[in-house]
């Protein structure tokens, strides 16, 4: 029988189209463990305690300071508190996690150079510079996401065609990996990546470009549209490691559960 957590979240689940296989999600607090994650980290002594308590932050200090900040008065509230964040795993309760979802893709010819995804969001900095950035480099790539004249897009469409595509994370530290990572490398098109700067260990970096900050990446846009195709055949080997990598990435609770499978067993 699946192992059932008890879930406090926002959303019935971490990947909105795929569900957990490795367990179950319960909301009537049948579960043996109760799970918080971001904004119901400060609401945990609203709800009755049916077993052993465990923090996730999700989203990134930059979206959501306030919860990074609570967490750090109240960490002892939890057994864990599960981060991608470098100050909240200084905690002595805390254990790292990469959150890289990633959905559906599709294998199609590469006949496009570089694309970039770019919404109309500005709820931080980094949100800004993306969109700055899709400025500076005009008609060099082709946009797609809702900022200005760019389109929405499946989540194929923008990357499977494409050698490349620039990568603007919302967040540029400690161990973040998103789905913006993921989806690029499960559709073997090579990130022109400025994200967290610790990657996971079984990531080749090799099928990764990263960008230092992003005043870089214009030059390296630049670089890649000298001989695209040479340089993503010069990769090739280390795109299929990641395309084989991502997989197991891909819902972030069956990741958790493999990764932490003892630890949850043994507050069960």
């Amino acid at each position: 029988m699946k192992p059932k957590y008890n879930l406090y979240h926002i959303y019935p689940q971490c990947n909105h189209i795929h569900p957990p296989t490795a367990f179950e999600w319960a909301t009537d607090g049948s579960g043996s463990i109760d799970v918080f994650i971001d904004n119901y980290l400060p609401l945990n002594s609203n709800y009755e305690a049916h077993a052993a308590r465990i923090a996730i932050i999700i989203e990134p200090r930059t979206i959501q300071p306030h919860i990074y900040n609570w967490i750090m008065q109240h960490y002892s509230d939890f057994a864990y508190v599960f981060s991608h964040d470098e100050k909240v795993l200084t905690l002595p309760n805390a254990k790292r996690i990469y959150f890289m979802n990633w959905y559906e893709t599709f294998n199609v010819p590469k006949e496009k150079n570089i694309s970039m995804v770019c919404s109309d969001k500005v709820m931080c900095e980094e949100h800004r510079q993306r969109q700055q950035l899709a400025d500076v480099l005009g008609n060099r790539v082709d946009h797609y996401g809702m900022y200005k004249a760019g389109k929405w897009c499946d989540y194929y469409e923008c990357r499977a065609p494409y050698l490349f595509e620039v990568v603007v994370d919302n967040n540029w530290e400690g161990y973040w990996a998103s789905e913006k990572l993921a989806n690029p490398l499960a559709s073997m098109t090579i990130p022109i990546y400025l994200g967290g700067k610790h990657l996971p260990e079984d990531i080749d970096t090799n099928g990764i470009i990263q960008a230092e900050n992003i005043e870089q990446i214009p030059d390296i846009v630049d670089e890649v549209l000298k001989k695209p195709l040479m340089m993503y055949i010069d990769r090739y080997n280390a795109i299929m490691r990641n395309y084989n990598i991502i997989r197991r990435y891909k819902v972030f609770e069956d990741w958790f559960y493999t990764e932490y499978r003892e630890l949850l067993e043994d507050l069960e």
